[in-house]
């Protein structure tokens, strides 16, 4: 078995932070998808789950963010790039959920 210590403790929360924001941005996705083919009160309700979605979204990139100053110097530039993607995809799903969201005629019908 391998010994603890050669695990840094900041890349390995780093890692399920990541993991978790993967299943995270996977679920927001999906719900962005539903909201297409949804109109009137199912739709308002979609858009707020998609809007709790990319709260937590956000949430798990703040924590990412804290996590990435105690990953050592040799890792830095690797993580912060997985994070700029991560910050990326998550800053796209926010602006697809803006522009579904502001469809005022999805939302109330004509």
């Amino acid at each position: 078995m391998a010994n603890p210590l050669d695990t840094d403790a900041g890349s390995e929360l780093f890692g399920s932070y990541e993991a978790e924001l993967k299943l995270v941005q996977a679920d927001l996705n999906q719900k962005l998808d539903q909201i297409l083919e949804l109109s009137g009160e199912p739709r308002k309700a979609a858009v707020r789950q998609a809007e709790r979605a990319l709260e937590e979204a956000n949430e798990l990139l703040d924590s990412m963010r804290l996590e990435k100053q105690n990953i050592p110097a040799n890792l830095k530039s690797k993580i912060n790039q997985r994070f700029r993607n991560h910050e990326s995809d998550v800053d796209s799903a926010k602006r697809k959920l803006k522009s579904l969201s502001d469809d005022r005629k999805a939302l109330f019908g004509n």
